[in-house]
């Protein structure tokens, strides 16, 4: 029996999940004075100790013409707070901070080159539906988060969950160009 028919369902969906260990974190907290609104409601900020939590995410891929692209969509971060906390995080507006760093992670491919094709479409780095779903992440690009957060609202920083989450894109995985190339033979004078 081949090693083809031996390559099972279970072997296959192991192969695809593990494309998600490109998939990388890194994170740092640092102590930091958050500024927040005045409990009085005067409308002056004041400084609150807190924290700030900077979480990079990237695409650890390989970058090689013969190795399939490995392109996450949806690239998001999640944050899940102690259950004695607020319920949701619109709900910490005043003492919380949130920024997305996308300078390191362009959202357009860097990669690609342009064939002009004589149908006069292109295979798009990111659809219109890619983009509705979160961030893109190319291999080799990293997305960066920061965080602030007053100790007030989370005393105890430990006890914050944080989850990246991104879908491995097919579109990509499976996109394929051959160069055709035009040898003497083929040439008919």
């Amino acid at each position: 029996m081949s090693d083809f028919q031996n390559f099972n369902s279970i072997d296959s969906h192991k192969l695809i999940r593990s494309l998600g260990g490109f998939l990388k974190t890194e994170v740092k907290v640092s102590e930091d004075n958050i500024e927040t609104k005045n409990e009085k409601g005067s409308g002056i900020a004041i400084l609150a100790p807190g924290c700030s939590i900077e979480v990079d995410i990237s695409n650890t891929a390989p970058i090689e013409p013969n190795y399939p692209r490995v392109v996450f969509i949806g690239v998001g971060l999640g944050v899940q707070f102690p259950k004695t906390m607020h319920a949701s995080i619109k709900r910490m507006n005043d003492e919380f901070a949130f920024e997305t760093d996308l300078i390191d992670a362009p959202q357009d491919d860097p990669f690609r080159n342009k064939i002009n094709r004589v149908d006069n479409l292109e295979f798009e780095a990111i659809t219109i539906k890619e983009q509705d779903l979160g961030y893109v992440l190319f291999p080799g690009k990293t997305i960066k988060y920061k965080l602030k957060i007053t100790y007030k609202a989370c005393p105890d920083i430990k006890q914050i969950k944080l989850y990246a989450e991104a879908m491995v894109s097919t579109r990509h995985l499976f996109h394929h160009v051959k160069e055709i190339p035009i040898s003497n033979e083929k040439v008919v004078s």
